[in-house]
């Protein structure tokens, strides 16, 4: 019985789907309708299909941009780890990822490498997204909040004597022997301005360093982020369209999901003992990408998304300071109210939002803004 309600189901979904399209053009996963309503809005702006040609990765920048993309910021303070918290209060921004693409800069030419003495001299290196292969020598953590920033698995290179604080990076310290330590790892400028801030280290190496102008996402994309936005705001808290407001919040947080999609994936190759993962040539991948009509996102973009909004979550936990006890991408929890830094954040990002018209009115006439922090 269930699986032919399995069946009946999918059927009455696609006669309703085709309603609107056809079988060739029904998109297979529900970022693909979000995909294909952000590519409509782009192809309103020849210029974007131009310049997203002109600025390609090349396969060395594309592989550097692999080993320099992190996600969300996670952890917990191993000040409080193993113990029970009492008063904790949680906060959260609201919809991290589209504040990130609407209020922050991102690299919009191509990326090019300089000499690492020059992005030391450079004055006018603020108006320049950068990803840099950088050495620290002796490198410890001193943060207040005992979060740790710097990830182990991120890391090319590691002394032995290093201390992983449960794959952040503790320190790595001259050892009994002599010996220094050493890491080394690929990082956006974002995240050197953290490590900066939370470590402490005896000398710092740029051994590369590649750089691209900032400047602000397409008008298109802002758009879109901001009907998907909208729709949600005025579903949000109307009886009877839980499912809608659902559907609409999803489309907006997927509107980074869809920049950071690999564009080398594995094939797999099915035979009658088990499946075999093939990775493509890379220059043929890239081709392939850049040749196809349905592309027109910029991978190294989407760095800077989660850059960003981690940069944001960061400036937070250094406010709250030690009692911080834990952070996942858009949320701290913390030991007591810190209402007043909340508030204090939230207003400059009200006028920011004001300013740019960043904002949506729910049914009930409340303002809901993109970036701010909520009590959670």
């Amino acid at each position: 019985f269930l699986p032919k309600l399995i069946v009946r189901i999918l059927c009455e979904n696609i006669f309703y789907l085709m309603q609107t399209d056809n079988l060739a053009d029904i998109p297979l996963t529900s970022t693909g309708y979000v995909r294909r309503d952000f590519r409509h809005e782009y192809q309103k702006n020849t210029d974007l299909r131009y310049n997203w040609l002109r600025y390609r990765l090349t396969p060395e920048t594309y592989t550097i941009c692999r080993k320099a993309f992190r996600g969300g910021d996670t952890h917990a303070s191993y000040w409080f780890s193993g113990d029970i918290v009492k008063n904790v209060w949680s906060y959260d921004i609201s919809s991290s990822y589209p504040a990130a693409m609407l209020f922050d800069k991102f690299p919009v030419t191509k990326f090019t490498e300089i000499k690492p003495q020059t992005y030391i001299r450079k004055k006018c290196l603020p108006k320049f997204a950068a990803l840099l292969f950088v050495v620290y020598k002796n490198i410890k953590y001193i943060g207040e909040a005992c979060l740790p920033y710097i990830p182990i698995d991120k890391l090319q290179q590691c002394s032995k004597q290093r201390i992983n604080d449960n794959g952040r990076l503790l320190e790595c310290l001259q050892d009994k022997d002599g010996n220094d330590g050493f890491i080394s790892l690929w990082l956006t400028d974002i995240d050197l301005k953290i490590i900066e801030h939370d470590y402490q280290y005896e000398k710092r190496y740029l051994k590369r360093v590649f750089i691209s102008k900032y400047g602000d996402l397409p008008e298109e994309h802002k758009t879109q982020l901001m009907h998907y936005f909208r729709l949600k705001t005025q579903l949000k808290n109307v009886p009877g369209k839980e499912y809608e407001y659902t559907k609409a919040k999803n489309r907006l947080n997927s509107g980074y999901g869809m920049m950071v999609t690999d564009i080398v994936r594995p094939v797999l190759e099915y035979t009658d003992d088990y499946e075999r993962p093939r990775y493509p040539d890379l220059n043929e991948a890239l081709s392939e990408f850049y040749h196809s009509r349905s592309n027109f996102l910029r991978y190294d973009q989407g760095l800077w998304v989660t850059a960003n909004a981690r940069y944001r979550l960061r400036q937070m936990i250094w406010k709250i300071g030690k009692d911080c006890i834990y952070c996942d991408t858009d949320s701290i929890k913390c030991r007591g109210c810190h209402d007043d830094v909340i508030n204090e954040y939230n207003r400059e990002m009200i006028q920011r939002a004001e300013k740019l018209g960043y904002y949506a009115d729910d049914p009930a006439g409340k303002r809901h803004y993109l970036g701010t922090w909520e009590t959670d």
